[in-house]
């Protein structure tokens, strides 16, 4: 319909995997796993028969999105190539591959480096994205701090749920430095960012519907300059958490913004800022960049922190019960 911005609608019956087409509820049962049944659904009420003489029917409802749960974007940063001159990593899940951009007149993109060091546990992933963004003055002739990437897809991140998890490589150099920041202006967007104002290398999750911004830090340091952090936010109906190296730092329970809400967007943008040069491009490194589009748990994020890495252990200090018995705070019972 052209209220919903398709000309290529489909009816839907009760075969397959849909089943209550012509009653109140809707169900979906069985999609595909890879998304190939991700669909828009909306509904047209008649009162009396279809197509009949004399039957009312209805305006289109508003649409609204149906997911398969998976991870919906992997960039490894491992290749680039280049596209109509300009240079591409690959998204080796949906094909939302990102391109390397410079926002000032010179050729000064962000580049796919030997992780110098590497992102701990991913051996066999050597390169990192990079941006050289210093934020120095006088500013670097060869490098106006304008290095960011972009994804041109408008849904890319678009979802009522969602997780972001990327090993992050924090060199400093100026104040919220967005480690991604997708939407439309500075009044809609979804980011992600370290060194939000005067909170120095804390970790901001933020969504902005319509000009009104709900936010979740950490405390400062979270993201220290100089060494890599493992950084994971997830949005689940109105609660937002953030993850720093597997555990649970932060949770809110009034983030009832999402990022539907302002869907598609048109900058879907790494190490940029919707509010431009005004906020310092992101400057250092990011690896294995995910999107999920839903809420992965708390004990998921531990392990995938725990399969990265050397460590044993992580606290699971959303169900953390050890009490006055652990009096170190370091989640284990130390016998004396």
């Amino acid at each position: 319909t052209t209220a919903n911005g398709e000309t290529d609608d489909v009816m839907l019956t009760d075969t397959g995997i849909y089943s209550g087409t012509t009653t109140k509820t809707l169900v979906i049962t069985g999609a595909a796993a890879n998304g190939s049944d991700d669909a828009r659904v909306y509904a047209i009420a008649y009162n009396g028969v279809p197509d009949a003489v004399g039957t009312q029917v209805s305006p289109p409802s508003a649409a609204r999105w149906f997911w398969a749960p998976r991870l919906v974007n992997l960039y490894a940063f491992d290749t680039v190539n280049e596209v109509d001159g300009v240079k591409v990593t690959t998204d080796t899940v949906s094909g939302y591959d990102m391109a390397l951009l410079s926002n000032d007149t010179g050729p000064d993109v962000p580049s796919l480096d030997a992780g110098n060091p590497a992102a701990p546990g991913i051996a066999d992933n050597p390169f990192t994205l990079n941006f050289h963004n210093p934020r120095t003055s006088p500013a670097d002739p060869n490098n106006g701090d304008a290095q960011y990437a972009a994804v041109s897809q408008g849904w890319a991140g678009a979802y009522k749920d969602i997780t972001i998890s990327a090993w992050v490589y924090n060199s400093g150099g100026s104040n919220w430095n967005r480690i991604l920041d997708y939407g439309n202006d500075t009044n809609n967007y979804m980011m992600l960012c370290v060194n939000p104002g005067s909170v120095n290398n804390a970790v901001r999750f933020a969504v902005k519907v319509a000009g009104t911004e709900q936010t979740v830090t950490t405390a400062a340091e979270a993201a220290p300059v100089g060494q890599w952090t493992h950084v994971v936010a997830t949005l689940t109906d109105s609660t937002a958490r953030i993850y720093i190296n597997g555990e649970l730092v932060v949770t809110s329970t009034a983030i009832t913004n999402d990022p539907i809400a302002y869907g598609p967007s048109v900058n879907n943008w790494i190490g940029r800022s919707q509010w431009g040069d005004g906020d310092g491009y992101f400057n250092g490194k990011i690896d294995q960049l995910m999107i999920y589009n839903y809420a992965l748990s708390t004990v998921q994020i531990g392990q995938d922190y725990l399969a990265d890495t050397l460590e044993e252990y992580v606290c699971n200090w959303q169900l953390y019960d050890l009490g006055n018995y652990d009096t170190n705070g370091n989640c284990l019972l130390d016998l004396g």
